[in-house]
C-alpha cells in the first residue's frame, strides 16, 4: 500500500493564478497613449562630406600674450598712418617753396603780381663818396615802400655806377625774398668800391 500510494498519477486540468494583489510589486499599470511626430533622415552618402569648420589651436597663456603684442603694433601703425603721411607731405611743400615754388605760384597769376610791383617804389635814395680810408667808397643808402592795398615781395635792387669815362657798373643788391605789407619800408645801404675814374652818376632801380 505504500508503494502504490507513492507513485505519481497523472493529473487532467490546468493551473490556476491566485488573485493578484493591488499593491504587489507585480501589477502592470495601464500606460496613456502619446502623439509623436516622425521625420525620415535620408541614409547618409560616404561621398557627401559636411563642411569642417576651420578650429582655432588652443592657446595657453604665453600665446596670448603674444598675440596681443604681435596685433597691437599693427593697430598703432593704422593710427600713425595719418601722422605719417601729413608730416611727410608738410616737408614736400616747405621743399617746392624754398626751391623756388613761390616764384612758379606768383608766375600763375600775372596780374595781381604786376600791381603789387606797380605798388612798390623807391624813395630817398642817395649816395656819397667816401675818400678818408684807404680807398675811395662809394656809399648809397635809400628805402623802398609799399604804397599798395595789398602785401607785396620785394624784388632784388639794381645799382648802376658810371664814372668819368662812361664805363658802368653794375651791382645788385638782394632783399633776402623780404615780402613789405601796405605802408610798410624797407631801409637799405650799400658800401661799394668807387670807380678809378670817379663817380658820374648813380641809378638804383628794382631788378627785372
Amino acid at each position: 500500500m505504500m508503494a502504490k500510494e507513492c507513485t505519481p498519477r497523472p493529473v487532467f486540468g490546468e493551473i490556476m493564478a491566485g488573485p493578484t494583489s493591488s499593491t504587489g510589486a507585480g501589477r502592470f499599470r495601464p500606460i496613456d497613449a502619446l502623439d509623436a511626430d516622425f521625420e525620415s533622415v535620408p541614409k547618409p552618402r560616404p561621398d557627401i562630406q559636411p563642411p569642417r569648420l576651420p578650429s582655432a589651436p588652443a592657446l595657453s597663456g604665453m600665446d596670448m600674450l603674444c598675440q596681443e603684442k604681435a596685433v597691437s603694433p599693427s593697430w598703432q601703425a593704422r593710427r600713425g598712418a595719418p601722422i605719417f603721411w601729413s608730416a611727410g607731405l608738410g616737408v614736400i611743400l616747405v621743399a617746392f617753396w624754398v626751391a623756388g615754388g613761390h616764384a612758379f605760384i606768383r608766375s600763375l597769376f600775372p596780374v595781381a603780381d604786376a600791381r603789387a610791383a606797380n605798388a612798390l617804389n623807391l624813395s630817398v635814395v642817395t649816395s656819397r663818396v667816401d675818400v678818408s680810408g684807404e680807398k675811395p667808397m662809394l656809399l648809397i643808402d635809400g628805402e623802398a615802400g609799399n604804397n599798395g592795398n595789398r602785401a607785396a615781395p620785394l624784388p632784388p635792387i639794381d645799382i648802376s655806377v658810371k664814372d668819368n669815362v662812361g664805363a658802368t657798373i653794375r651791382y645788385k643788391l638782394g632783399t633776402a625774398g623780404r615780402t613789405l605789407k601796405p605802408g610798410e619800408s624797407f631801409a637799405f645801404s650799400s658800401r661799394l668800391e668807387a670807380p678809378r675814374n670817379g663817380v658820374e652818376s648813380v641809378s638804383v632801380t628794382f631788378a627785372e
